[in-house]
């Protein structure tokens, strides 16, 4: 699921930023693309054979085989970055040097490949369970929507910064090589991005206000007995709506929004929802958010 996905790609994101890029790769052009494309077949036929197989017809074996996948996906990235020097090749991307965040964005874009694999095979397998019919096209583009929220703020930080360098503002470009100069435009982009994203990721995941009605009220009733400022409530169409989940997300009260999916409104009593509120609630007063926005942070200084 989405907490899952934060690991993979908080791995696959500590891969790539972790490694350099090579003068010279280990590996003639030949061999590598050689390499590169057994090992995308051998994927593609694993995960298309494992579905087919275990006709997967239960949420559980769906999310299972999905995160099996997933971690061999990114053990072929590895594969890509450490032996076949994937970042001396996309090095290209980065114009000389001065746009080093294309490469970053090329690498990130060689992962979405092999997760493309992974949810073209296992479509017709979410259809049956979860009951909306996709194409492949857009099934890929609505796995993506979910998960570019992990990614894009470590992204946009690292553009930023590349702008910056280019900018003919010589009293700028001294900032930015200087020793506290980037840790300390980074911390500004990134405590822009904290307080301003969740308005963007309520987009990105189809999130709607929850309209006016007795569980609406009864939500509203308990924020404001736990002193909890928020800007809206909104329903959270995961997994068309059916997976028993909520989450709040936002430092900022004009930015902050509690989600909540349509089966757990219909499954909860008022009551059971209330416990569930609560340890939303928490993560907010404990600063967990804050925990993850400094790991965040620290990718971007990296």
């Amino acid at each position: 699921m989405i907490y899952n996905n934060l690991l993979y790609l908080f791995t696959v994101i500590l891969i790539f930023s972790t490694s350099t890029v090579p003068e010279a790769p280990q590996l003639s052009l030949s061999s590598a693309l050689a390499i590169f494309i057994v090992k995308g077949l051998v994927y593609s036929w694993l995960v298309n054979k494992a579905y087919l197989d275990h006709k997967t017809h239960s949420d559980k074996k769906y999310f299972s085989l999905e995160q099996r996948y997933s971690i061999l996906a990114i053990l072929f990235f590895a594969i890509d970055v450490y032996l076949l020097d994937c970042k001396y090749y996309l090095s290209f991307l980065s114009f000389n040097g001065h746009m080093p965040a294309l490469i970053n964005f090329g690498g990130l874009a060689l992962f979405f490949f092999y997760l493309a694999i992974l949810w073209a095979a296992a479509r017709k397998s979410y259809q049956v369970i979860f009951g909306r019919h996709y194409s492949r096209q857009e099934f890929i583009y609505s796995n993506i929507k979910l998960n570019l929220p992990i990614v894009l703020p470590w992204l946009i930080i690292n553009f930023l910064f590349d702008l910056l360098q280019l900018l003919p503002i010589p009293a700028l470009r001294q900032l930015t090589t200087s020793q506290w100069g980037e840790p300390l435009l980074i911390l500004l982009f990134f405590i822009f991005l904290a307080i301003t994203f969740p308005a963007l990721i309520k987009q990105l995941w189809g999130c709607e206000p929850l309209p006016p009605g007795p569980a609406r009220h009864h939500m509203e009733e308990f924020c404001r007995q736990q002193d909890f400022k928020y800007s809206d409530i909104m329903l959270w169409p995961l997994y068309e709506g059916k997976m028993l989940t909520a989450g709040v997300m936002g430092l900022s009260k004009r930015y902050r929004y509690l989600l909540v999916t349509p089966s757990l409104l219909n499954t909860l009593t008022p009551y059971e929802l209330e416990a569930v509120m609560a340890h939303e609630i928490g993560h907010i007063k404990k600063y967990h958010l804050q925990l993850y926005l400094v790991l965040f942070l620290c990718f971007g200084l990296v």
